[in-house]
């Protein structure tokens, strides 16, 4: 059935709306959702808003006070919202009830909100008022805006998404390790907007100590519709995770000295994630050892805590050797791969180590959900085929 069915053209039109301000939210509004909100009244846009970020009014609030600003009577009007207004008390009082008091009298939901503190409860909340609710017109399109969001709601894990470099023919580095710069400058300035979406940044120390990156993000190197709405705050730039488990980091590498919060992750002596903060942007985290590997930490425990402390999702930027492990284990969600037009031949690094596959039906699976061009290169984003159970 079409995620159309059953509503107007208007219906359409001003979700479309809705869904455009929502987007404006993806780069500050995690752990939260993004959602936009339209009101709309004798056909005509009379309140509009969106969540800005974690902490702020919600999109139903902030479409209520633009009505009031515009000096608009709410009552008998249609709200048009992403996702199912909230039913619980957290940072702030829930939008379902406001849009009670409101005086509104339709609510038309792209999607019911997987949350268990809501799923099914701000609708009844509406109805049992006698608010008109439906939803489901494009839902699919409200999903995929807040794709990691749900995901860490129904799974109790972050999203996890790898960033790979590499040439046509799937090298990473030459045999003498150099890789710089096989990817353009238009692909790195790309990548910039890619962790702006992101909570966290995960790399390895061998990464660290090879190339000395800030892996924070280069606000002036964002596209420029991406600086209106991602602000220049260290507050809002990505966690930075260093994997450690020799214990060979020495807190004196360039990311050190870069604004923005690091956690250094390093093998535990008991099967508790335990953290130690060394200072007020540094943090060591104790993380039980891998079942089939002593010598590596558990992504599974570690992941699992990134999602116990609101890490909605995690970019990893490293090297094969962690990039092989993610993947053999399961724990990558999606890859980006950058694909530059250049021939390394046979000599040079392959992207990946080898997983030690013994049959086919082992071969990790993978479906590409984009592709589109970043100056010479190519962006292809892949998504693991087990994950395509999240887009219904």
């Amino acid at each position: 059935m079409s995620e159309t069915a059953g509503f107007s053209e208007l219906d359409c039109t001003f979700m479309k709306r809705a869904l455009a301000l929502a987007e404006r939210g993806i780069y500050t509004t995690l752990p939260n959702p993004a959602v936009g909100c339209v009101i709309v009244k004798k056909n005509e846009i009379i309140g509009e808003g969106w969540h800005h970020r974690a902490g702020e009014p919600h999109a139903e609030v902030m479409a209520l006070k633009d009505a009031g600003v515009r000096h608009q009577d709410v009552k008998g009007s249609t709200a048009y919202v992403t996702l199912e207004p909230c039913s619980h008390y957290g940072r702030t009082p829930p939008c379902a009830v406001g849009l009670v008091n409101s005086g509104i009298s339709r609510v038309v939901a792209a999607m019911k909100d997987p949350n268990p503190l809501v799923s099914g409860r701000g609708f009844r909340i509406l109805e049992e008022a006698g608010v008109s609710v439906s939803f489901g017109l494009y839902e699919n399109e409200a999903r995929e805006l807040n794709r990691a969001f749900f995901h860490s709601i129904v799974t109790g894990m972050p999203y996890v998404t790898v960033k790979y470099g590499m040439s046509i023919d799937a090298r990473v580095a030459l045999s003498n390790g150099e890789s710089k710069w096989i990817t353009s400058e238009e692909a790195r300035h790309d990548v910039q907007r890619m962790r702006a979406r992101h909570q966290a940044v995960l790399s390895s120390a061998n990464t660290v100590l090879k190339d000395d990156p800030s892996l924070n993000v280069r606000w002036q190197e964002l596209p420029s519709e991406v600086r209106e709405l991602f602000p220049a705050d260290p507050g809002f730039l990505p966690l930075r995770i260093i994997i450690d488990a020799s214990c060979v980091i020495t807190f004196n590498e360039n990311l050190f000295r870069c604004p923005g919060a690091i956690m250094v992750v390093r093998i535990g002596d008991s099967d508790l994630v335990k953290s130690e903060i060394i200072s007020d942007s540094i943090t060591v985290l104790k993380v039980p050892a891998a079942f089939d590997n002593p010598a590596h930490i558990s992504f599974r425990h570690l992941f699992r805590y990134l999602n116990s402390i609101n890490v909605r999702n995690v970019m990893i930027e490293a090297g094969r050797g962690l990039v092989s492990d993610i993947v053999r284990h399961g724990m990558a969600h999606e890859i980006v791969f950058y694909v530059a037009p250049k021939i390394m031949g046979a000599d040079a690094v392959s992207a990946f180590n080898a997983l030690h596959l013994s049959s086919m039906n082992d071969v990790p699976e993978l479906f590409i959900s984009d592709v589109s061009r970043c100056g010479p290169d190519v962006r292809i984003t892949c998504r693991f085929k087990e994950m395509s159970c999240l887009q219904e």
